[in-house]
Parts: structure tokens; C-alpha cells; sequence
């Protein structure tokens, strides 16, 4: 239990009263010293609590002396509505007590140089609390710990990406989501709770990380509304002719199919002069075309200039360079074909669910975009199981229900298969036996950045195994 000295006045001081007299959850004793009638005919009204003491006395530095001398507080508030009677109260509590933490109201810019003071500056609580009433404001915590934005409130968008995904396949790093107000309902959320559209997110962690994923709940660098351009990678030391103009074909394509603005196209180790030449007679107001005679050292560094919507190589250009498109957290296509596809797979194990539902605005936008179907196959030999203890079924069946919710939203039929065999060698013999053209969509992971040949094979994770089907168009969507 600890005692708080509230010395007040004035109608700041009755409005504090009455937040006191409200106080039904902590265990603390109140002291009340004023000379405000009003605050005396509330405290008369409210007699019967036993956790407030009133005294209607000056306040005076003889009045301060005779309670603090009776007294020891923890806490000591100081709401007054005469800038020298609080100047006057500060410097003779400092006289009496110097170990009790002090705040005040500080209407009218008073400076303080003592650690044990917190000024209170009506201004600037007023600014915030109206700033965090506009929409696209972080709003952060003010009278929380540093109050430097470590506790912030999210408001989710009906159109933000975020929405209907599981709070699992939400990346955490240097920050946690502790709380879902939902309406007037506070949710804890598990790994299984899902985000609606208008939640309001509480999280917690470094500022700088709570800044990053309110950027991203509201859409800000988004992918799908950076996609202006698209950037065609060629090593000349590793495709051929044929390659290159199969590549740049489908590069055309997606321009005119998702409405794009411009076509880069950066020709790397260039060798043969009669495929240069043919390539250079490409430049038109919509194409830009740039050979690199020095190194490919700073390819990275490139491409980050550039900043492409996504990128078209092909399949050995990506394995030769895919340390450096994984770092360009930049969406990548390869392909081997110069027609579009016809639908859009994804293969769902019990080893890569969560990164799947985390690509899946990435997959939806470019389905759409390009009017293909999307195909979701499960992987996974067991059957959704009900947990009795939590009432949630398998990882696996959370996904597939996002993928569900958000075909309702996007208007856009899906196909959900259960694959119990191996389903690399179902799609690579589907491949071979059917004349429609698919295209793979997979996270681009570490799992495939790292994939070894020799031991992917004995993973569970089919992801590892993309090379497998690298005769399909696959689009690695960053995560």
C-alpha cells in the first residue's frame, strides 16, 4: 500500500478528485490538502471511503511541514491553478522531503532540473492525445515507461495486408504483439488468433521495430504498391540467345499485363556483339537498356538503386546469384518459358506453413493481376486433427483457412488438393503430361537461399527441393 499526497485546486484539481474517487483497482491511500470548497463538498458526498483522508487547510509551507512530518509518501501530485502557488509548493516540499517523487501539472512552461520532478505539460498531452486520433499516426503511449513510442496502439485497415493472417506468421523481431482490442473485447492473442480488419494491435519492443510493422499493417513499401517496374537480369556467360529473348518476351508481357511503367534491362559478362546488338535495338520509350563491362560485384547494390517492382531472370542466373536477390528483399520470377502461366501453385508441408500464409497478399496481387488461377496443395500425410485442449485444428489447416478467407475478399476461386504422395514428382510428371503452364510461388526463404542438392532431398521441407521443378515458371516472393 502507499500513501500520495494530492495537493489541488481549481477545476483541474476536481476533475483529478473525482478520477481518485473512481479508483477501484489500486491499493493506495490518498491524501487530499486544499483549500477548495468545491473538492470539500465532493469529499463530504464521498465520505465513507476509507482509503482518502482530507485535509481543507492554506497550503502553506507550516500546513506541508505538520503532514509530512506525520507522514512519509511515496508519491506526491501537485495540480494547482496559480503558476506561483506551484513554484511556491515545489520549493517547499524540496525543503521537507527530498527522497518523495514529485509530479505536477505545468500549464505554463515552468523548467525543472530535478530528477524527482516529472512536469506534466498540458500542451503537449492535448497535441498528442489529438494526434493519435488521426488516421496514418503511430499512436504511442505517453505516460508508459520512456513514453519514446516502446508501447504503441496499431489500428489495422480494412484494405491492409495484414488482415486475416495468424499472429504465427507474423515475424516478431525486436517487438511483440501483447494484445488485440477488438471493439470494447481485449483478446490475448495465441499463435492461432487471427487479425480482423478495424483490430486494434497493442504492441511492444524497440521503436524503431514498431515503426517498421506499423509501416507495413498500413501498407507503406508494400510490394504491391511499389510494382512500377520491372527489371530483366541477363549474364551472357550463362544464357543463351534463345534465353535471353524468351526472358525479355515474358519481361513484356507482365509490362502490358500488370500495367507497368518501364522495362530495365541489365546485361551482365557480355561477350557475344551480335546478341548486344540485337538487344540495344530494343530501346524504346518504355525499355532501358544497360550493359555492365565491370564487375558484378556490385550488383546489389545495383539493383537497390534501381529499385524494380520484381525481377524476370532465369533459372541458372538465379542459382548463380541468388545470395543477392534474397538480400534485395525484391520479388523474383524465373522462368524458362516466354508465355504467361495459366495457374499458380503453391506446395504446403508441415515445415514451411507460416511462410506461406506471410506471402500471401504477394500471391493473391500477382494472381490477380496476371487473371490466373491459384492452386493450393496439401502436402502434409495426417489429417487435420481438433486439439481438444484448444479447439484449433493443424497448422496446416489455419493456412488453408486464410487462403479461404481472403478468396472471399479478392473474389477470386481457389483449389485446395491434399497431395499424399510425393508431390515434386506428382508435378514434375503433371509437367510432362499436360499442356497447361503452371508457375510455382514459394517464399523466398533462407531454406532456399542455403538449399544443398545433395542433402534436400532427405527434407521434409519441399521448398528446398525448387530445383526440382524449375521447368515451370517459379516466383519467389520475399518474406
Amino acid at each position: 500500500m502507499s500513501k500520495v499526497l494530492i495537493i489541488a485546486d481549481g477545476k483541474y484539481g476536481n476533475i483529478l478528485f473525482n478520477k481518485i474517487l473512481n479508483d477501484t483497482v489500486s491499493s493506495n491511500t490518498y491524501h487530499i490538502l486544499t483549500h477548495s470548497v468545491s473538492m470539500r463538498q465532493i469529499y463530504k458526498d464521498n465520505i465513507h471511503l476509507k482509503n482518502i483522508i482530507f485535509f481543507h487547510v492554506s497550503i502553506d509551507i507550516h500546513s506541508l511541514k505538520q503532514i509530512m512530518k506525520k507522514h512519509h509518501y511515496q508519491h506526491i501530485v501537485v495540480c494547482l491553478k496559480n503558476k506561483t502557488s506551484v513554484v511556491n509548493v515545489l520549493d517547499n516540499i524540496k525543503q521537507v522531503d527530498i527522497k518523495s517523487k514529485i509530479s505536477f501539472l505545468n500549464h505554463w512552461n515552468i523548467p525543472v532540473d530535478d530528477d524527482s520532478i516529472t512536469s506534466i505539460d498540458t500542451r503537449d498531452v492535448l497535441s498528442n492525445r489529438l494526434m493519435n486520433t488521426v488516421p496514418n499516426i503511430l499512436a504511442t503511449a505517453q505516460n508508459v515507461g520512456s513514453g519514446e513510442g516502446e508501447l504503441v496502439e496499431i489500428d489495422v485497415p480494412r484494405e491492409s495486408e495484414y488482415i486475416y493472417r495468424h499472429i504465427s506468421s507474423i515475424k516478431q523481431k525486436n517487438f511483440s504483439i501483447a494484445a488485440i482490442y477488438r471493439g470494447k473485447e481485449v483478446v490475448l492473442p495465441t499463435s492461432f488468433s487471427m487479425i480482423l480488419p478495424n483490430d486494434t494491435l497493442l504492441g511492444v519492443g524497440q521503436p524503431r521495430a514498431l515503426q517498421n510493422f506499423y509501416n507495413l499493417v498500413h501498407g507503406i513499401g508494400s510490394f504491391s504498391k511499389k510494382i512500377r517496374d520491372v527489371l530483366v537480369v541477363i549474364d551472357m556467360q550463362k544464357n543463351s540467345k534463345q534465353e535471353i529473348f524468351c526472358i525479355i518476351k515474358k519481361a513484356i508481357r507482365f509490362y502490358n499485363k500488370l500495367e507497368l511503367e518501364h522495362i530495365f534491362i541489365k546485361v551482365i559478362n557480355p561477350k557475344d556483339i551480335a546478341t548486344l546488338e540485337s538487344i540495344k535495338k530494343l530501346y524504346k520509350r518504355y525499355i532501358t537498356v544497360d550493359i555492365v563491362y565491370s564487375s558484378t560485384s556490385n550488383l546489389l547494390a545495383s539493383i537497390k538503386k534501381q529499385n524494380p517492382g520484381f525481377i524476370v531472370i532465369s533459372h541458372s542466373v538465379f542459382e548463380k546469384y541468388k545470395k543477392i536477390f534474397y538480400s534485395s528483399k525484391i520479388p523474383v520470377l524465373c522462368t524458362s518459358s516466354p508465355f504467361l502461366a495459366d495457374d499458380n501453385f503453391l506446395l504446403l508441408s508441415s515445415k514451411n506453413y507460416i511462410l506461406y500464409e506471410s506471402i500471401s497478399s504477394g500471391v493473391f496481387y500477382f494472381s490477380s493481376k496476371m487473371n490466373v488461377g491459384i492452386w493450393v496443395v496439401n502436402t502434409e500425410k495426417k489429417e487435420g486433427v481438433l486439439n481438444k485442449k484448444t479447439s484449433e485444428y493443424s497448422k496446416q489447416d489455419k493456412v488453408i483457412e486464410h487462403y479461404q478467407t481472403l478468396s472471399g475478399i479478392f473474389k477470386k476461386q481457389i483449389k485446395i488438393t491434399k497431395q499424399q504422395t510425393n508431390a515434386i514428382l506428382s508435378f514434375k510428371e503433371l509437367k510432362s503430361n499436360n499442356s497447361d503452364l503452371l508457375m510455382q510461388t514459394l517464399p523466398f526463404g533462407k531454406d532456399i537461399v542455403y538449399s544443398n542438392k545433395f542433402s534436400a532431398p532427405f527434407m521434409k521441407n519441399n521448398d528446398k527441393l525448387y530445383y526440382k521443378l524449375s521447368s515451370y515458371d517459379q516466383l519467389f516472393l520475399p518474406i
